[in-house]
């Protein structure tokens, strides 16, 4: 019955770390959130708050700076159509690090 007792200890503790060292490999790592930077390709007020507008940039795009309409946004995370309904036009336009007209 010893012996018995031992052996149940030890295939428990074997079992146990198996389980603990599986679960602790195999853990998906958080996703890294990285931001973009967008260039305003739309022409009217009426077209700054739809994504569809905006296409992602790797280098700053040539700008006129005008300040009627954004030229480009940086450093926008997540989704950009959520970022642009939680903002009006005004907010949009301060938020830009480059303007056009």
């Amino acid at each position: 019955m010893r012996r018995f007792k031992l052996n149940l200890a030890l295939a428990t503790f074997i079992a146990g770390s198996a389980i603990a060292i599986t679960q602790s490999s195999f853990t998906p790592a958080k996703a890294a959130k990285f931001s973009s930077n967008y260039h305003f390709k739309g022409t009217t007020t009426a077209q700054m708050k739809t994504a569809a507008n905006y296409e992602v940039v790797t280098s700053p795009p040539t700008c006129d700076n005008g300040g009627s309409l954004p030229c480009e946004i940086d450093n926008i995370s997540g989704s950009l159509q959520t970022w642009l309904d939680a903002r009006t036009n005004a907010q949009i336009l301060a938020a830009a690090v480059q303007t056009k007209n």
